[in-house]
């Protein structure tokens, strides 16, 4: 049985007579490993290897940016977080980085997500108010403390992302966020080569505003990777987000996706023993 991505190098070798002339995009660098050694397998002839990239990487071509590792994004955001005028008290490094990650996750799925910082963090702030709203007591330095941290966020949001753009860095939804705004930049230049993804499934709202852009072009594509079995399910989970994309990109108006079949095909298992760990 052929697997997904045997599959689709399989349809694009009969579609493309020079497939060196494709930007391949997939969800992960082991993606694109396993891509590279099923190609080999199937190539008879000599030829360049396409570009074959992740998703991390394309986006850090689009916004110029390379994606920061997590040890010096902590250390980044003390510093910016040091920098902050409207957080009055400032904590130790130590204290500090007991809870810094939660947050920095939050402005990760923030930006991933393409929301609107502005109205986020007033929103915020105003239910961290309304928490500890009271008419008959004062609120003590602590609660005040609290509120005052809850409120300086946008200015800590902001000095970070400032001090990483000066050298070129970016953390990863700050990344993809990037991506989606210089996206016409980049099809001005680029706008001419075929981009292929390949192997996505739920996509975050910078992911679809990439894929969505480049397959308007009209000389891109994306091979789902998803059954039949489970698109075709009315109530199956599975294919909750890509019916989502049928139903609003405007590449799908007039084209009707097409999926594997193997699901349904015989199936044989292995299984092997092994010690506990």
């Amino acid at each position: 049985m052929q697997t997904f991505l045997e599959e689709t190098i399989e349809e694009l070798l009969k579609k493309y007579e020079d497939i060196a002339q494709l930007t391949i995009i997939l969800p992960s660098k082991r993606a694109g490993g396993f891509f590279k050694y099923y190609l080999r397998k199937q190539i008879h002839k000599t030829s360049f290897l396409p570009r074959i990239i992740s998703i991390e990487e394309f986006v850090e071509v689009l916004s110029d940016l390379k994606i920061i590792d997590n040890t010096r994004l902590l250390l980044k955001s003390y510093e910016a977080y040091k920098q902050t005028h409207s957080i009055k008290e400032k904590e130790e490094f130590e204290s500090y980085a007991s809870w810094i990650q939660t947050l920095l996750n939050d402005f990760n799925e923030i930006d991933r997500y393409l929301v609107d910082t502005d109205k986020f963090f007033h929103y915020l702030g105003s239910i961290k108010s309304l928490e500890h709203w009271s008419m008959k007591e004062q609120p003590t330095d602590f609660i005040t403390n609290y509120l005052s941290f809850w409120n300086s966020l946008p200015e800590f949001y902001d000095r970070l992302k400032s001090n990483l753009l000066k050298n070129g860095l970016g953390y990863q939804g700050m990344v993809y966020r990037k991506a989606a705004e210089e996206l016409e930049h980049y099809l001005s230049l680029h706008g001419d080569i075929p981009h292929v993804f390949i192997g996505f499934n739920a996509l975050n709202k910078a992911e679809q505003t990439i894929i969505k852009e480049l397959l308007e072009t009209g000389n891109s594509e994306i091979y789902w990777d998803a059954e039949s079995h489970f698109f075709e399910g009315k109530d199956h989970s599975a294919s909750l987000f890509m019916k989502e994309y049928f139903n609003t990109w405007k590449f799908y108006s007039g084209t009707k996706p097409t999926f594997s079949t193997n699901f349904g095909n015989p199936k044989s298992f292995k299984f092997i023993e092994v010690q506990k760990i």
